[in-house]
Order: structure tokens, then sequence, then C-alpha cells
């Protein structure tokens, strides 16, 4: 697939994961940074979209800790660029 199309559906992916508050989270973020991202930190990033809604949004906000394998330099970065 070619890369600008992977960003456009990962950009839309971002917004609408079904719940209001992890919308504004992965949709503020993909909005601010998913084009800065290197091509490694767009598949941990498209890891991230590929999980359970309620699971991602308990990791990020902190609620629960991320799994290790989850826990990448993306995840770090969305959740300190998260809007409170």
């Amino acid at each position: 697939m070619e890369q600008d199309q992977r960003l456009k559906r990962l950009y839309y992916q971002s917004g609408h994961r079904g719940t209001k508050e992890l919308d504004i989270i992965l949709g503020n973020f993909a909005e601010k940074f998913l084009h800065t991202l290197e091509p490694s930190e767009i598949n941990d990033y498209e890891a991230l979209l590929e999980v359970e809604e309620t699971d991602l949004y308990n990791w990020l906000t902190g609620i629960e800790p991320a799994p290790e394998a989850f826990n990448t330099q993306v995840f770090q970065k969305i959740a300190m660029h998260r809007p409170l």
C-alpha cells in the first residue's frame, strides 16, 4: 500500500475508535504527529490501533500499565501529548 494512502487510513482510524475520549486522544496525536513518524514508528502506531479500545484507553490514561510489547516510543509520545 502506498505510504500516503496508509497514513490517510491511519489518520481516519485514529478518530474513529468508538469512544469519544479515545477518538480525541488519537485524533489529536494523528493530526499533529502522524506525518512525522518513522516507518517503524508507523508500524507501532498501527499495532496500537488494533488494540481493544478499553485497554488502549486505560493504558494511555495510566489506569493500567501498558504491556511491554505496546510500551513503545510511539505509545510514550501519545501519552505525553494527550489532551488532559
